[in-house]
């Protein structure tokens, strides 16, 4: 059955944000076939809600509180039946029709009138990092094809999707298309994952950062050293002329490391050296007592997106050199 969902109040950011929570809510719950009306004009509203009794569909309202009995008189007719939902929501039924409507107060969360009116079925889920929505989406309908499943793709960041699948993708193949990208099967960020990952193998991180005022550790269950100044990289090693030109940037990254893993009883160390530009390479070392990686990228786009990127990266490649060690 079609689900809709008519949203309206004079906020539009409120609207906005209420129409994400529910998409999400409906995902999770294995639900893909719904839409959204959404207005902040209330005579626009009331006409939505008069040309909703079509058949064989579940109508979820959200309105503010006192403007309820308002929508509720302009789309009730003499045959439908009405109930109240935890004494605060109106529930609209006509058995003829095969029409359910849930008349919801939008100062409240929606979640517990929601959680009986929705039916709930099966659903995949897939963390993905690194790779562009224009992949995933294609490689998500060739799965669509091949099985009839339904999907739908949340963007977190040009490199960050979830992915919710009516159907479970086969491992083997999942590995094949996508690698190491699926970090998890749930809807859970990189940092909630490698916290995750440090706790199940009983190891303890050191992030040393220069250049990104504590962002990358920022969530991280981790000791961490943040370095602000030239003066400040002179106190853990690193001298002026180290840190001068690209292929001497590399080495400040692993100084970086060796500082951190001398100083500390850690078992892994990820460092990272950035510039905050968008024309040059950030660096970025992963490892332990006995290999250290180097990794470099640049990171595009405005201030706080660059950093969300930079921060999962490096995050990313904790995660993939930790179950690499498995």
């Amino acid at each position: 059955m079609k689900t809709k969902v008519l949203i309206f109040d004079n906020r539009q950011n409120l609207i906005s944000n209420t129409a994400l929570k529910i998409e999400k809510f409906f995902l999770e719950k294995g639900l893909f076939d719904f839409s959204f009306l959404t207005t902040s004009l209330f005579e626009e509203f009331g006409n939505f809600l008069k040309n909703q009794r079509n058949e064989n569909q579940s109508i979820i309202i959200l309105c503010k509180n006192d403007k309820l009995d308002e929508c509720l008189d302009a789309v009730k007719c003499e045959e439908d039946k009405l109930s109240l939902v935890d004494e605060q929501a109106i529930k609209l039924e006509n058995e003829s029709q095969k029409l359910s409507m849930l008349f919801i107060p939008l100062e409240l969360e929606f979640e517990k009138f929601l959680k009986d009116f929705i039916p709930e079925e099966k659903v995949s889920v897939f963390s993905v990092f690194g790779k562009s929505l224009s992949f995933v989406d294609s490689k998500f309908e060739e799965f669509k094809v091949e099985s009839g499943c339904d999907y739908k793709i949340i963007t977190k960041h040009p490199y960050l999707h979830t992915v919710y699948c009516s159907k479970n993708v086969d491992d083997e193949k999942l590995q094949a298309v996508f690698g190491e990208s699926v970090y998890s099967k749930a809807d859970v960020s990189l940092a909630e994952t490698l916290n995750e990952l440090l706790k199940q193998n009983d190891k303890n991180l050191f992030v040393v950062e220069y250049g990104t005022l504590g962002n990358v550790s920022a969530g991280l269950n981790c000791e961490n050293l943040v370095l602000k100044t030239q003066e400040e990289l002179k106190n853990v090693g690193v001298t002026q002329e180290l840190n001068s030109g690209e292929i001497l940037e590399k080495e400040v990254v692993f100084a970086l490391s060796k500082h951190a893993l001398s100083k500390s009883t850690c078992d892994l160390v990820l460092s990272v050296c950035d510039n905050s530009s968008d024309e040059q390479k950030t660096f970025i070392s992963v490892g332990d007592r006995e290999t250290l990686h180097l990794y470099s990228s640049v990171f595009v786009g405005d201030k706080r997106e660059r950093l969300n990127v930079l921060q999962d990266f490096a995050i990313f490649r904790v995660i993939c050199f930790l179950n690499g060690k498995r």
